[in-house]
């Protein structure tokens, strides 16, 4: 078997056909891969929508399990898995029409731990099918870079530890005893970072593969509380890869700026949303007891953020809230 795919569902009804039948435009026979969808517990008709394509194709694999989050369906789809290369794939996402066959060929001809490929980040309005259709006939190259994992952590975003646009050498993964961490949202970002620190051979590749959907769903505040929680968790295990890795150098300076953008947007957002003191507070403590010996050594701003975060956090609370509604909001936004 030389790919395996895996989709976590949960209420995703209005868009795992679509997902599914993009799977199954990538010109690869049926019995060169697998599909495990991980029913993650889901409350609505998501399974009973794809029944027609689960009888048509030998090559997926249901898993049920009760909701536990993405990460521990990611991780049950993985160990259930028998693919040389694996690719994770969002149920409400799809990928470009043949894009994936050469992507998995050049991954099983040089046996890179990773091949990273491009994305489109698109709304629901712009996901049409002749939209896709012609995204898909448009002349592309397929070019590779190759590269190690600390080169790819370098030119990594902060904010594109994307883990969809990826195919991962299983064996990779096993090795370096890499999974995600369970329970909690935006697990991409320590996942992610590890894997590119702890990749030999990578390849990027300048072509296309995947439609990022964006869905603009606003929640009030106090539902997201415990998501906010959750992130907390995701930064602080980020950090923790600095002794768990024993970076020095240009590669503990890269990861310090990582999550020092990750933290400053992280407050930004929480204090942008909510005027109350003591939610705020509640946040950023939580987030403090978790994240062990930040101090940021990087520049002088890094340095007076932490110190700040770690021992002022009265003042940490109250500045972080003042700049958000002040200075970003109405004196950055007016010029």
């Amino acid at each position: 078997m030389k790919l395996s795919i895996i989709i976590a569902v949960y209420n995703v009804e209005r868009y795992i056909r679509d997902c599914l039948d993009s799977i199954f435009r990538q010109d690869l026979d049926d019995d060169s891969f697998e599909v495990i969808i991980v029913n993650d517990g889901t409350e609505d008709n998501s399974i009973n929508v794809i029944s027609d394509i689960v009888s048509e194709h030998q090559n997926i694999i249901i898993v049920n399990q009760e909701n536990q989050g993405s990460s521990v369906a990611w991780n049950n789809g993985i160990s259930k898995s028998i693919g040389e290369y694996l690719l994770i794939v969002d149920a409400d996402d799809l990928l470009i029409d043949h894009r994936l066959k050469p992507l998995l060929e050049k991954a099983l001809e040089t046996q890179a731990d990773l091949v990273v490929a491009d994305f489109l980040e698109l709304d629901d309005k712009e996901i049409t099918r002749p939209v896709i259709a012609h995204i898909s006939e448009e002349e592309h190259m397929f070019a590779f870079q190759e590269k190690n994992g600390q080169d790819m952590f370098y030119d990594l975003h902060p904010s594109q530890c994307y883990v969809w646009r990826t195919l991962y050498k299983k064996s990779f993964l096993k090795e370096k005893k890499l999974s995600f961490i369970p329970g909690i949202r935006y697990q991409d970002i320590p996942f992610t970072t590890e894997c590119y620190i702890k990749a030999c051979k990578c390849l990027k590749a300048s072509q296309l593969l995947y439609v990022y959907r964006k869905r603009y769903v606003y929640p009030s505040f106090a539902a997201n509380v415990k998501k906010y929680y959750e992130i907390t968790i995701a930064i602080s295990k980020t950090w923790e890869l600095m002794s768990k890795c024993q970076l020095s150098g240009k590669m503990r300076a890269k990861l310090e700026d990582n999550v020092y953008a990750n933290l400053v947007n992280f407050t930004r957002r929480i204090s942008h949303l909510s005027n109350n003191f003591k939610v705020r507070e509640g946040i950023f403590d939580h987030l403090r007891k978790n994240i062990k010996d930040l101090h940021f050594k990087n520049t002088i701003k890094h340095r007076l953020f932490s110190y700040v975060f770690c021992y002022c956090p009265f003042l940490f609370n109250i500045y972080r809230f003042l700049y958000v509604k002040i200075i970003e909001d109405k004196v950055i936004r007016y010029f």
